[in-house]
């Protein structure tokens, strides 16, 4: 679906992962697929959620791209040339939630105060 997460069964998630985990996952799903216009899907990590978002076409709201992503405890961008691909570029902009005891996000809070 456009500008929707796609559908994630909770159920396929271990215990492990709390409920405030997997609640702020699905919001940055949801904040990323409404401003890129696209699809966002989440999947599991080893240390959380991952939130990917294949990038078609200019997302219609670049600004809140990079809104949803920092709400993440890592994120980044990858892209293809379209000289490696056939003639198409290819582009995807991804960030990930982590349980409190990962090191990026206990970096990230030494950092904001």
């Amino acid at each position: 679906m456009t500008g929707q997460p796609e559908q994630v069964e909770w159920e396929e998630f271990p215990e492990e992962f709390p409920e405030a985990l997997r609640l702020r996952a699905w919001e940055l799903a949801e904040r990323l697929a409404s401003a890129g216009g696209g699809e966002a899907r989440l999947s599991r990590v080893a240390v959380g959620f991952r939130v990917e978002m294949r990038l078609l076409v200019r997302a219609p709201d670049e600004c809140g791209v990079l809104a949803a992503l920092a709400l993440g405890d890592r994120w980044g961008h990858r892209y293809s040339p379209a000289s490696c691909n056939g003639g198409v570029a290819k582009e995807s902009v991804w960030s990930e939630v982590h349980l409190d005891s990962s090191p990026y996000a206990q970096r990230r809070r030494q950092f904001q105060g």
